[in-house]
């Protein structure tokens, strides 16, 4: 049970640092049209990148405090996670309410 959980935290840490390096790069498909809405041209890059950092810390949070939770046994690394979840929010509405006009 332990190496699938390992596994699921390692595929989707891996999968958010993918996807924030395709966003960090300007690729618009990695988020859904309606993320977009209210956002300038002109503040899209920047959008983009912020979105990007979130997602940076999201996976790191996922890949080392889920994954050292289980291989180390320290449930209590469980509490660094839903931290860095707490922080990877709070970048993604900054990014939200910094980049939008008039929404």
């Amino acid at each position: 049970m332990d190496i699938i959980a390992l596994g699921l935290f390692l595929i989707v840490g891996l999968t958010l640092f993918y996807q924030a390096y395709r966003l960090f790069q300007g690729n618009r498909k990695v988020l859904h049209d309606y993320h977009y809405k209210g956002i300038h041209e002109d503040a899209l890059q920047g959008f983009q990148k912020d979105v990007a950092k979130s997602l940076c810390v999201l996976g790191f949070c996922i890949l080392f405090f889920g994954a050292g939770s289980i291989l180390l046994s320290f449930p209590w690394l469980m509490l660094g996670m839903i931290a860095g979840f707490i922080i990877a929010i709070t970048l993604l509405a900054r990014a939200q309410n910094r980049h939008r006009s008039g929404v």
